[in-house]
Protein backbone atom coordinates (compact mmCIF):
# COMPACT_ATOMS: atom_id res chain seq x y z
CA UNK A 1 0.00 0.00 0.00
CA UNK A 2 2.92 2.30 0.77
CA UNK A 3 4.38 1.77 -2.71
CA UNK A 4 1.03 2.27 -4.40
CA UNK A 5 0.32 5.62 -2.74
CA UNK A 6 3.87 6.96 -2.47
CA UNK A 7 4.26 6.67 1.30
CA UNK A 8 7.27 5.46 3.27
CA UNK A 9 6.61 1.83 4.25
CA UNK A 10 8.35 1.97 7.62
CA UNK A 11 6.63 5.20 8.56
CA UNK A 12 3.21 3.82 7.58
CA UNK A 13 3.80 0.67 9.63
CA UNK A 14 4.84 2.68 12.73
CA UNK A 15 1.79 4.92 12.33
CA UNK A 16 -0.64 1.99 12.07
CA UNK A 17 0.97 0.27 15.06
CA UNK A 18 0.78 3.46 17.13
CA UNK A 19 -2.93 3.96 16.35
CA UNK A 20 -3.68 0.32 17.10
CA UNK A 21 -1.86 0.53 20.47
CA UNK A 22 -3.86 3.58 21.52
CA UNK A 23 -7.30 2.84 20.08
CA UNK A 24 -7.46 -0.86 19.43
CA UNK A 25 -8.87 -2.13 16.13
CA UNK A 26 -11.49 0.59 15.68
CA UNK A 27 -10.97 2.56 12.42
CA UNK A 28 -7.18 2.14 12.36
CA UNK A 29 -6.94 2.53 8.58
CA UNK A 30 -9.37 5.49 8.50
CA UNK A 31 -7.36 7.37 11.12
CA UNK A 32 -4.00 6.68 9.45
CA UNK A 33 -5.18 7.77 6.00
CA UNK A 34 -6.67 10.98 7.40
CA UNK A 35 -3.35 11.81 9.08
CA UNK A 36 -1.62 11.26 5.71
CA UNK A 37 -4.28 13.27 3.81
CA UNK A 38 -5.01 10.17 1.70
CA UNK A 39 -8.44 9.31 3.05
CA UNK A 40 -10.87 7.79 0.59
CA UNK A 41 -13.44 5.15 1.39
CA UNK A 42 -12.28 2.91 -1.46
CA UNK A 43 -8.69 3.01 -0.15
CA UNK A 44 -9.91 1.97 3.32
CA UNK A 45 -11.82 -0.96 1.82
CA UNK A 46 -8.77 -1.94 -0.19
CA UNK A 47 -6.57 -1.92 2.92
CA UNK A 48 -9.17 -3.95 4.87
CA UNK A 49 -9.24 -6.56 2.10
CA UNK A 50 -5.43 -6.80 2.04
CA UNK A 51 -5.40 -7.16 5.83
CA UNK A 52 -8.05 -9.89 5.82
CA UNK A 53 -6.56 -11.93 3.01
CA UNK A 54 -2.86 -11.83 3.89
CA UNK A 55 -1.25 -14.92 5.52
CA UNK A 56 -0.70 -13.89 9.17
CA UNK A 57 2.76 -14.22 10.68
CA UNK A 58 1.74 -16.08 13.85
CA UNK A 59 2.99 -19.16 15.69
CA UNK A 60 1.24 -21.64 17.95
CA UNK A 61 1.91 -21.58 21.69
CA UNK A 62 4.43 -24.20 22.78
CA UNK A 63 1.97 -25.86 25.18
CA UNK A 64 -0.72 -26.04 22.48
CA UNK A 65 1.78 -27.59 20.07
CA UNK A 66 2.57 -30.21 22.69
CA UNK A 67 -0.92 -31.20 23.87
CA UNK A 68 -3.16 -30.71 20.81
CA UNK A 69 -1.91 -33.89 19.09
CA UNK A 70 -2.66 -35.83 22.30
CA UNK A 71 -6.17 -34.37 22.49
CA UNK A 72 -6.76 -35.07 18.80
CA UNK A 73 -5.72 -38.71 19.26
CA UNK A 74 -7.94 -39.41 22.27
CA UNK A 75 -10.82 -36.93 22.09
CA UNK A 76 -12.91 -34.96 19.62
CA UNK A 77 -11.48 -31.47 19.28
CA UNK A 78 -13.50 -28.48 18.15
CA UNK A 79 -12.52 -24.84 17.64
CA UNK A 80 -14.95 -21.94 18.12
CA UNK A 81 -13.43 -18.78 16.71
CA UNK A 82 -14.94 -15.33 16.29
CA UNK A 83 -14.06 -12.62 13.82
CA UNK A 84 -14.24 -12.47 10.04
CA UNK A 85 -14.34 -16.01 8.65
CA UNK A 86 -11.65 -15.42 6.01
CA UNK A 87 -9.25 -13.98 8.61
CA UNK A 88 -9.86 -16.89 10.99
CA UNK A 89 -9.36 -19.44 8.19
CA UNK A 90 -5.99 -17.85 7.42
CA UNK A 91 -5.03 -18.07 11.10
CA UNK A 92 -5.93 -21.76 11.30
CA UNK A 93 -3.88 -22.35 8.14
CA UNK A 94 -0.89 -20.37 9.46
CA UNK A 95 -0.94 -22.29 12.77
CA UNK A 96 -1.06 -25.61 10.87
CA UNK A 97 -3.70 -27.09 13.18
CA UNK A 98 -6.45 -27.95 10.69
CA UNK A 99 -5.68 -31.69 10.78
CA UNK A 100 -5.88 -31.68 14.60
CA UNK A 101 -9.46 -30.35 14.60
CA UNK A 102 -12.59 -32.40 14.07
CA UNK A 103 -14.81 -29.31 13.84
CA UNK A 104 -14.23 -25.60 13.30
CA UNK A 105 -17.15 -23.27 14.06
CA UNK A 106 -17.01 -19.67 12.91
CA UNK A 107 -19.04 -17.90 15.58
CA UNK A 108 -19.80 -14.92 13.34
CA UNK A 109 -22.06 -17.20 11.27
CA UNK A 110 -24.20 -18.06 14.31
CA UNK A 111 -24.42 -14.77 16.21
CA UNK A 112 -21.09 -14.85 18.07
CA UNK A 113 -19.71 -16.77 21.03
CA UNK A 114 -22.48 -15.49 23.29
CA UNK A 115 -25.20 -17.00 21.11
CA UNK A 116 -26.48 -20.43 22.09
CA UNK A 117 -26.68 -21.46 18.42
CA UNK A 118 -22.88 -21.37 18.16
CA UNK A 119 -22.58 -24.02 20.86
CA UNK A 120 -25.52 -26.13 19.68
CA UNK A 121 -24.05 -26.32 16.16
CA UNK A 122 -20.64 -27.28 17.53
CA UNK A 123 -22.03 -29.97 19.86
CA UNK A 124 -24.12 -31.42 17.05
CA UNK A 125 -21.13 -31.62 14.67
CA UNK A 126 -18.95 -33.18 17.38
CA UNK A 127 -21.78 -35.58 18.30
CA UNK A 128 -21.22 -35.05 22.03
CA UNK A 129 -23.43 -34.13 24.97
CA UNK A 130 -22.84 -30.86 26.88
CA UNK A 131 -21.83 -32.82 30.01
CA UNK A 132 -19.10 -34.57 27.95
CA UNK A 133 -17.63 -31.28 26.71
CA UNK A 134 -15.00 -28.84 28.03
CA UNK A 135 -15.02 -25.23 26.80
CA UNK A 136 -11.71 -23.35 27.12
CA UNK A 137 -11.33 -19.58 26.60
CA UNK A 138 -9.14 -16.76 27.88
CA UNK A 139 -11.96 -14.17 27.92
CA UNK A 140 -14.51 -14.74 30.71
CA UNK A 141 -17.03 -12.55 28.88
CA UNK A 142 -17.02 -14.70 25.72
CA UNK A 143 -19.13 -17.84 25.72
CA UNK A 144 -18.90 -18.82 29.41
CA UNK A 145 -22.46 -17.82 30.30
CA UNK A 146 -23.96 -19.90 27.48
CA UNK A 147 -21.61 -22.83 28.12
CA UNK A 148 -22.51 -22.95 31.81
CA UNK A 149 -26.24 -22.76 31.08
CA UNK A 150 -25.94 -25.69 28.70
CA UNK A 151 -24.08 -27.81 31.28
CA UNK A 152 -20.69 -27.64 29.51
CA UNK A 153 -17.59 -27.75 31.73
CA UNK A 154 -15.79 -24.38 31.58
CA UNK A 155 -12.07 -23.67 31.84
CA UNK A 156 -10.45 -20.24 31.75
CA UNK A 157 -6.82 -20.00 30.67
CA UNK A 158 -5.11 -17.05 32.38
CA UNK A 159 -2.98 -15.42 29.69
CA UNK A 160 -3.14 -12.87 26.90
CA UNK A 161 -4.87 -9.50 26.83
CA UNK A 162 -7.78 -10.70 29.00
CA UNK A 163 -5.58 -12.09 31.77
CA UNK A 164 -6.54 -9.40 34.31
CA UNK A 165 -10.28 -9.35 33.59
CA UNK A 166 -12.36 -10.20 36.65
CA UNK A 167 -14.85 -13.04 36.53
CA UNK A 168 -18.50 -12.11 36.38
CA UNK A 169 -20.69 -14.14 38.76
CA UNK A 170 -22.71 -15.44 35.81
CA UNK A 171 -19.63 -16.66 33.94
CA UNK A 172 -17.31 -17.84 36.69
CA UNK A 173 -15.41 -20.82 35.21
CA UNK A 174 -15.37 -24.25 36.79
CA UNK A 175 -11.56 -24.43 36.48
CA UNK A 176 -8.69 -22.00 35.90
CA UNK A 177 -5.38 -22.93 34.31
CA UNK A 178 -2.19 -21.11 33.38
CA UNK A 179 -1.34 -23.23 30.33
CA UNK A 180 -2.90 -25.99 28.24
CA UNK A 181 -0.76 -28.69 29.84
CA UNK A 182 -2.84 -28.19 32.98
CA UNK A 183 -5.96 -29.01 30.96
CA UNK A 184 -4.88 -32.65 31.19
CA UNK A 185 -5.29 -32.43 34.97
CA UNK A 186 -8.79 -31.02 34.47
CA UNK A 187 -9.67 -33.97 32.24
CA UNK A 188 -8.28 -36.46 34.77
CA UNK A 189 -10.24 -34.73 37.52
CA UNK A 190 -13.49 -35.03 35.56
CA UNK A 191 -12.76 -38.68 34.75
CA UNK A 192 -12.16 -39.39 38.44
CA UNK A 193 -15.59 -38.22 39.52
CA UNK A 194 -18.05 -40.86 40.72
CA UNK A 195 -19.23 -42.94 37.76
CA UNK A 196 -22.91 -42.86 36.81
CA UNK A 197 -24.98 -46.00 36.92
CA UNK A 198 -25.89 -47.49 33.54
CA UNK A 199 -29.35 -49.02 33.21
CA UNK A 200 -29.86 -51.61 30.45
CA UNK A 201 -33.29 -52.97 29.66
CA UNK A 202 -33.50 -56.56 28.44
CA UNK A 203 -34.91 -56.66 24.90
CA UNK A 204 -37.70 -58.93 26.03
CA UNK A 205 -38.37 -56.77 29.10
CA UNK A 206 -37.68 -59.44 31.71
CA UNK A 207 -35.51 -57.30 33.99
CA UNK A 208 -33.32 -54.20 34.26
CA UNK A 209 -29.56 -54.61 34.55
CA UNK A 210 -27.67 -51.83 36.39
CA UNK A 211 -23.87 -51.55 36.05
CA UNK A 212 -21.14 -48.96 36.51
CA UNK A 213 -18.94 -50.00 33.59
CA UNK A 214 -20.26 -50.48 30.07
CA UNK A 215 -18.11 -53.57 29.55
CA UNK A 216 -20.13 -55.30 32.30
CA UNK A 217 -23.18 -55.28 30.02
CA UNK A 218 -21.53 -57.73 27.63
CA UNK A 219 -21.66 -60.70 29.96
CA UNK A 220 -23.18 -64.15 29.56
CA UNK A 221 -26.67 -62.69 29.72
CA UNK A 222 -25.98 -60.44 26.72
CA UNK A 223 -25.14 -63.42 24.51
CA UNK A 224 -27.82 -65.81 25.75
CA UNK A 225 -30.79 -63.80 27.02
CA UNK A 226 -30.64 -59.99 27.19
CA UNK A 227 -30.05 -59.33 23.47
CA UNK A 228 -29.42 -62.67 21.75
CA UNK A 229 -31.70 -65.58 22.51
CA UNK A 230 -28.86 -68.01 21.90
CA UNK A 231 -25.53 -66.82 20.48
CA UNK A 232 -24.08 -70.07 19.09
CA UNK A 233 -22.07 -71.01 16.01
CA UNK A 234 -24.83 -73.43 15.00
CA UNK A 235 -27.25 -70.51 14.84
CA UNK A 236 -24.92 -67.79 13.50
CA UNK A 237 -22.38 -69.83 11.51
CA UNK A 238 -23.97 -68.99 8.15
CA UNK A 239 -23.59 -65.26 8.92
CA UNK A 240 -19.85 -65.58 9.65
CA UNK A 241 -19.21 -67.87 6.66
CA UNK A 242 -20.84 -65.22 4.46
CA UNK A 243 -18.49 -62.61 5.97
CA UNK A 244 -15.37 -64.69 5.30
CA UNK A 245 -16.51 -65.17 1.69
CA UNK A 246 -16.77 -61.38 1.38
CA UNK A 247 -13.24 -60.96 2.74
CA UNK A 248 -11.84 -63.57 0.33
CA UNK A 249 -13.29 -61.69 -2.66
CA UNK A 250 -11.03 -58.72 -1.89
CA UNK A 251 -7.98 -60.56 -0.58
CA UNK A 252 -5.84 -62.64 -2.93
CA UNK A 253 -3.37 -63.54 -0.19
CA UNK A 254 -4.03 -64.83 3.33
CA UNK A 255 -2.10 -62.42 5.53
CA UNK A 256 -2.56 -61.17 9.10
CA UNK A 257 -6.18 -60.40 10.02
CA UNK A 258 -7.59 -58.61 13.09
CA UNK A 259 -11.25 -58.96 14.04
CA UNK A 260 -12.31 -56.03 16.26
CA UNK A 261 -15.24 -56.84 18.53
CA UNK A 262 -14.60 -60.55 18.04
CA UNK A 263 -17.24 -61.60 20.62
CA UNK A 264 -17.06 -65.38 21.15
CA UNK A 265 -14.44 -65.84 18.42
CA UNK A 266 -16.58 -67.38 15.67
CA UNK A 267 -15.28 -65.17 12.85
CA UNK A 268 -11.66 -65.59 14.03
CA UNK A 269 -12.21 -69.36 13.79
CA UNK A 270 -13.61 -69.04 10.23
CA UNK A 271 -10.65 -66.86 9.20
CA UNK A 272 -8.13 -69.34 10.65
CA UNK A 273 -9.85 -72.18 8.80
CA UNK A 274 -9.45 -70.23 5.54
CA UNK A 275 -5.70 -69.77 6.06
CA UNK A 276 -5.56 -66.28 7.55
CA UNK A 277 -3.18 -65.53 10.41
CA UNK A 278 -6.15 -64.27 12.43
CA UNK A 279 -6.46 -62.52 15.80
CA UNK A 280 -9.35 -60.95 17.68
CA UNK A 281 -9.94 -58.32 20.35
CA UNK A 282 -13.00 -57.48 22.46
CA UNK A 283 -13.53 -55.52 25.67
CA UNK A 284 -15.87 -58.09 27.21
CA UNK A 285 -14.11 -60.35 29.69
CA UNK A 286 -16.80 -63.02 29.32
CA UNK A 287 -16.53 -62.98 25.50
CA UNK A 288 -12.74 -63.40 25.52
CA UNK A 289 -12.94 -66.21 28.05
CA UNK A 290 -15.39 -68.08 25.81
CA UNK A 291 -13.47 -67.28 22.61
CA UNK A 292 -10.26 -68.76 24.04
CA UNK A 293 -12.04 -72.11 24.37
CA UNK A 294 -12.41 -72.00 20.57
CA UNK A 295 -9.22 -70.32 19.27
CA UNK A 296 -6.85 -70.17 22.25
CA UNK A 297 -4.52 -67.19 22.64
CA UNK A 298 -5.54 -65.78 19.28
CA UNK A 299 -7.85 -63.39 21.15
CA UNK A 300 -7.25 -60.81 23.86
CA UNK A 301 -9.23 -58.32 25.89
CA UNK A 302 -8.75 -54.68 24.88
CA UNK A 303 -10.64 -51.38 25.10
CA UNK A 304 -10.33 -50.00 21.56
CA UNK A 305 -11.68 -46.63 22.75
CA UNK A 306 -8.30 -46.17 24.45
CA UNK A 307 -5.75 -48.09 22.40
CA UNK A 308 -5.17 -50.80 19.79
CA UNK A 309 -2.63 -53.23 21.35
CA UNK A 310 -0.68 -53.93 18.16
CA UNK A 311 2.21 -52.31 16.28
CA UNK A 312 1.59 -49.89 13.43
CA UNK A 313 1.52 -51.35 9.88
CA UNK A 314 0.97 -54.85 11.28
CA UNK A 315 -2.22 -56.20 9.66
CA UNK A 316 -3.19 -56.84 6.07
CA UNK A 317 -6.89 -57.01 6.93
CA UNK A 318 -9.07 -55.56 9.71
CA UNK A 319 -12.71 -56.55 10.16
CA UNK A 320 -15.16 -54.54 12.26
CA UNK A 321 -18.47 -56.39 12.11
CA UNK A 322 -21.39 -54.66 13.89
CA UNK A 323 -19.06 -52.88 16.33
CA UNK A 324 -18.86 -49.16 15.48
CA UNK A 325 -22.33 -48.48 16.87
CA UNK A 326 -21.23 -49.87 20.27
CA UNK A 327 -18.43 -47.31 20.57
CA UNK A 328 -18.70 -43.86 22.07
CA UNK A 329 -16.26 -42.29 19.58
CA UNK A 330 -16.27 -44.37 16.39
CA UNK A 331 -14.47 -41.64 14.45
CA UNK A 332 -11.50 -41.66 16.84
CA UNK A 333 -11.45 -45.45 16.75
CA UNK A 334 -11.11 -45.41 12.94
CA UNK A 335 -8.12 -43.06 13.24
CA UNK A 336 -6.45 -45.53 15.63
CA UNK A 337 -7.28 -48.70 13.75
CA UNK A 338 -6.03 -47.32 10.42
CA UNK A 339 -2.53 -47.09 11.92
CA UNK A 340 -2.27 -50.84 12.51
CA UNK A 341 -3.19 -51.52 8.88
CA UNK A 342 -0.40 -51.89 6.37
CA UNK A 343 -0.27 -49.53 3.39
CA UNK A 344 -3.09 -50.59 1.04
CA UNK A 345 -4.40 -52.89 3.79
CA UNK A 346 -8.15 -53.51 3.70
CA UNK A 347 -10.77 -52.80 6.35
CA UNK A 348 -14.26 -54.34 6.30
CA UNK A 349 -17.03 -52.60 8.24
CA UNK A 350 -20.69 -53.18 8.99
CA UNK A 351 -22.67 -50.82 11.21
CA UNK A 352 -26.14 -49.33 11.65
CA UNK A 353 -27.64 -46.73 9.30
CA UNK A 354 -29.62 -44.05 11.14
CA UNK A 355 -31.08 -42.79 7.86
CA UNK A 356 -32.64 -46.15 7.04
CA UNK A 357 -36.28 -46.56 6.03
CA UNK A 358 -37.20 -48.34 9.28
CA UNK A 359 -35.40 -45.75 11.43
CA UNK A 360 -37.48 -42.99 9.84
CA UNK A 361 -40.69 -44.96 10.33
CA UNK A 362 -40.06 -46.40 13.81
CA UNK A 363 -38.27 -43.31 15.19
CA UNK A 364 -37.45 -43.89 18.90
CA UNK A 365 -38.74 -47.49 18.66
CA UNK A 366 -36.13 -48.44 16.05
CA UNK A 367 -34.48 -51.62 17.36
CA UNK A 368 -30.93 -50.21 17.31
CA UNK A 369 -31.66 -47.39 19.75
CA UNK A 370 -30.57 -48.24 23.28
CA UNK A 371 -27.73 -48.32 25.80
CA UNK A 372 -25.88 -51.09 23.96
CA UNK A 373 -25.54 -48.83 20.92
CA UNK A 374 -23.83 -45.62 22.02
CA UNK A 375 -23.54 -44.35 18.43
CA UNK A 376 -26.78 -45.47 16.81
CA UNK A 377 -26.99 -42.19 14.82
CA UNK A 378 -24.27 -43.20 12.32
CA UNK A 379 -25.10 -42.36 8.68
CA UNK A 380 -23.35 -43.08 5.39
CA UNK A 381 -22.21 -39.45 5.30
CA UNK A 382 -20.70 -39.75 8.79
CA UNK A 383 -18.85 -42.92 7.87
CA UNK A 384 -17.44 -41.45 4.65
CA UNK A 385 -16.19 -38.38 6.53
CA UNK A 386 -14.60 -40.52 9.26
CA UNK A 387 -12.89 -42.80 6.75
CA UNK A 388 -11.43 -39.82 4.94
CA UNK A 389 -10.18 -38.27 8.20
CA UNK A 390 -8.55 -41.60 9.14
CA UNK A 391 -6.71 -41.90 5.81
CA UNK A 392 -8.92 -44.72 4.58
CA UNK A 393 -10.05 -44.76 0.95
CA UNK A 394 -13.54 -46.08 0.27
CA UNK A 395 -13.68 -49.06 -2.10
CA UNK A 396 -17.39 -49.79 -1.77
CA UNK A 397 -20.17 -48.55 0.52
CA UNK A 398 -23.83 -49.55 0.42
CA UNK A 399 -26.71 -50.42 2.72
CA UNK A 400 -28.66 -53.64 3.05
CA UNK A 401 -31.22 -55.39 5.22
CA UNK A 402 -34.22 -54.13 7.14
CA UNK A 403 -33.86 -55.35 10.73
CA UNK A 404 -37.42 -56.38 11.54
CA UNK A 405 -38.21 -57.76 14.98
CA UNK A 406 -39.29 -61.39 14.82
CA UNK A 407 -42.75 -62.10 16.20
CA UNK A 408 -42.81 -65.86 15.51
CA UNK A 409 -40.60 -66.76 18.49
CA UNK A 410 -43.07 -65.04 20.84
CA UNK A 411 -45.83 -67.51 19.97
CA UNK A 412 -46.37 -70.60 22.12
CA UNK A 413 -48.32 -72.76 19.69
CA UNK A 414 -46.03 -74.75 17.31
CA UNK A 415 -48.59 -74.46 14.50
CA UNK A 416 -48.98 -70.69 14.95
CA UNK A 417 -45.19 -70.26 15.19
CA UNK A 418 -44.68 -72.23 11.97
CA UNK A 419 -47.23 -70.14 10.07
CA UNK A 420 -45.67 -66.93 11.42
CA UNK A 421 -42.19 -68.03 10.31
CA UNK A 422 -43.47 -68.60 6.75
CA UNK A 423 -45.06 -65.13 6.72
CA UNK A 424 -41.83 -63.58 8.03
CA UNK A 425 -39.74 -65.26 5.33
CA UNK A 426 -42.08 -64.03 2.58
CA UNK A 427 -42.04 -60.50 3.99
CA UNK A 428 -38.25 -60.43 4.30
CA UNK A 429 -37.84 -61.72 0.73
CA UNK A 430 -40.13 -58.99 -0.62
CA UNK A 431 -38.38 -56.33 1.44
CA UNK A 432 -34.96 -57.40 0.15
CA UNK A 433 -36.22 -57.05 -3.43
CA UNK A 434 -37.49 -53.57 -2.58
CA UNK A 435 -34.14 -52.65 -1.02
CA UNK A 436 -32.23 -53.71 -4.14
CA UNK A 437 -34.45 -51.46 -6.24
CA UNK A 438 -33.93 -48.57 -3.83
CA UNK A 439 -30.22 -49.27 -3.16
CA UNK A 440 -29.01 -45.84 -4.47
CA UNK A 441 -31.09 -44.20 -1.70
CA UNK A 442 -29.25 -46.14 1.07
CA UNK A 443 -32.41 -47.04 2.99
CA UNK A 444 -31.18 -50.31 4.53
CA UNK A 445 -30.59 -50.68 8.28
CA UNK A 446 -27.02 -51.92 7.82
CA UNK A 447 -24.10 -50.06 6.23
CA UNK A 448 -21.63 -52.38 4.53
CA UNK A 449 -18.28 -50.84 3.67
CA UNK A 450 -14.87 -51.89 2.34
CA UNK A 451 -11.99 -49.41 2.45
CA UNK A 452 -8.22 -49.36 1.96
CA UNK A 453 -5.55 -47.55 3.87
CA UNK A 454 -4.28 -44.86 1.54
CA UNK A 455 -0.67 -44.91 0.38
CA UNK A 456 1.59 -42.69 2.46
Amino acid sequence: MADKYGTNEEMLYDLLLSIFSKRGRDKVFDTALKKLNLYKKEIVLEMVEVYRSHPPNITIHTDAQEVLPKFSKNYRVGLITDGIKKVQENKVEALNIKDLLDVTTYAIEHGGKNNIQTFLVTLEKLKVKPSETIYVDDNPLEGFIIAKKEGIHTVRILRGEHRDLKDDKRCKPEFKIKNLRQLLNVIYSLHARAPQKIRAYCRRGKYVKVVEDLSELYDEGYYHEDVYENYTFQKLGRYFLEKIRTVKKFCNERGRLLDVGCALGYFVKCALDEGFNAYGIDFSGYAIEEARKLVGDRVMRADVEKEIPFEHNYFDVVTVWDTLEHLKYPDLFLKRISKVLKENGIIFLTTVNYHSLLSRIMKEKWRFIGVYHQSYTITTTDLRNWLNAAGLREVTLLTSMLALESFSNKLNSPIARGMAEVIERVLRFQIQILLRLLRPLNLGDLIVCVAKRASV
